[in-house]
């Protein structure tokens, strides 16, 4: 099955967003849960974006190691997901990426593979990914403004046609993903040693020019909403901070007017997910407040939840306390809002 046909729509779809290691750490809480519950076994897919790519790389890298018992549940998840992650997020990558990236022949995305590959991805390529869940790694193609699919049998998208992508480097698509514009895009990946997978009429281009795929959709939403009836979205956004004193600096103004256009464009999707799937959509959102009922689940005052949302979307190392509070709040929104706060216990209680 390729990744552009549809997929089974009684399983559900999992969504990662973008937000650097801000994202990785809330969407582990949420993995962390959704895996106690033996939901993890049974996603039919699970699309990623950016920083939610991270994750999801180092899930699919893991999965052939995740031991399930009977309930679905991976007993070591925490050993084999959770702690290469909590490695790579004690790690400032950012600024380092970027330098060795004006060597000549190297390019800050290149060095941002690298980084991926020896922390999450363990050199293995796309071909080597389970069939279920089906990965998604999502990209911005920069030639035609429109979203550019990684999967393990094929990449591409409907206008710069479909290539065999099984002996793409799983670190590349996710470099590619997290191609954060400018210091680590473009991403450029050579197409000649990967043929068509389908007959294509358009233009045929030896190379694809790839940005972060949180530029065209930040969600990860579209492979899952085209696909799937049921579909789980675990949104770690940045929340658009209010700017009380607008700068005059033409850079700063265009900064700004960036950031709130991605905040729309998040907003808009959200809104027609709702929309297109009444009673079936769930958003495990980083800035949404938690139901009554998790309060059963403490550490998480006013102060604490402030500074969660106004971390930037960098990879620019995470100290513990703020990984493990990251990660107890994706746990406890996905707890809450999976109706199981009264049953959960919450990673690191003493965080």
């Amino acid at each position: 099955m390729t990744i552009t046909e549809q997929s089974s729509r009684a399983a559900a779809a999992l969504c990662l967003s973008g937000g650097g290691y801000r994202a990785m750490a809330f969407h582990t809480g949420v993995l962390w849960r959704l895996n106690e519950l033996g939901c993890l076994e049974g996603l039919g897919r699970i699309s990623a974006v950016s920083g939610g790519a991270l994750l999801a790389g180092r899930l699919a890298a893991a999965w052939p190691s995740l031991e399930f018992d009977q309930k679905g549940k991976a007993v070591n998840f925490e050993e084999e997901v959770v702690r290469p992650v909590r490695t790579l997020m004690g790690i400032s990558i950012a600024l380092n990426a970027f330098l060795l990236g004006l060597l000549p022949w190297r390019s800050g995305n290149g060095e941002l593979a690298r980084f991926f590959n020896k922390y999450l991805c363990a050199d293995i390529d796309l071909g080597q990914l389970p069939s279920q869940p089906d990965f998604v790694f999502c990209a911005t193609d920069v030639r035609h403004g429109s979203l550019w699919r990684f999967g393990r049998d094929e990449m591409g998208n409907d206008q710069s046609g479909w290539y065999f992508a099984n002996e793409v480097p799983l670190c590349a698509a996710i470099s590619a993903s997290a191609a954060f514009p400018p210091f680590y895009a473009p991403s450029r990946l050579d197409l000649r040693p990967h043929p068509h997978s389908r007959n294509f009429a358009g233009a045929r281009f030896t190379t694809a020019v790839l940005s972060d795929g949180g530029v065209y959709d930040d969600l990860a939403l579209e492979p899952a909403a085209t696909a799937f009836s049921n579909v789980l979205v675990s949104d770690a956004s940045e929340e658009l901070p209010v700017v009380k004193q607008p700068s005059s600096n033409w850079l700063c103004q265009l900064i700004r007017v960036r950031q709130t256009a991605m905040a729309q464009v998040r907003l808009q999707r959200l809104a027609r997910a709702r929309e297109s799937f009444p009673g079936q959509f769930k958003d495990f959102g980083l800035t949404a407040a938690l139901p009554p009922d998790a309060q059963k689940l403490p550490g998480f005052d006013e102060t604490c939840v402030k500074r969660l949302v106004t971390l930037p979307s960098k990879f620019v190392r995470l100290d513990q306390r703020t990984q493990m509070d990251l990660i107890n709040w994706g746990y406890a929104i996905c707890a809450a809002n999976m109706h199981e706060a009264g049953a959960a216990k919450i990673p690191y209680p003493s965080a």
